[in-house]
């Protein structure tokens, strides 16, 4: 049974202490999650600028495809419709 005394008070040695009670006044204040650095929603991403669009993609007469205006398409037949 020796083995076991001490294995039960190294177990009691290495137990953690209940931690002890603040009064009110001594409490940390609420932090909004908006403000505090461990949010649950992280930053907010970047948004990238808008630019220009691109250009529409047309569809030639012989199926080539082509980004542009209809003068892409002329010397392709002319733009499918």
């Amino acid at each position: 049974m020796e083995p076991f005394s001490l294995l039960a008070a190294l177990a009691l040695l290495a137990a953690p202490t209940q931690p002890q009670s603040v009064p009110p006044t001594q409490r940390p204040e609420d932090v909004p999650a908006h403000t505090s650095p461990y949010s649950t929603f992280g930053q907010p991403h970047a948004r990238r600028p808008a630019g220009k669009r691109p250009s529409a993609r047309l569809r030639c007469n012989d199926g080539t495809v082509h980004k542009g205006t209809a003068k892409v398409c002329e010397g392709h037949g002319g733009v499918k419709r």
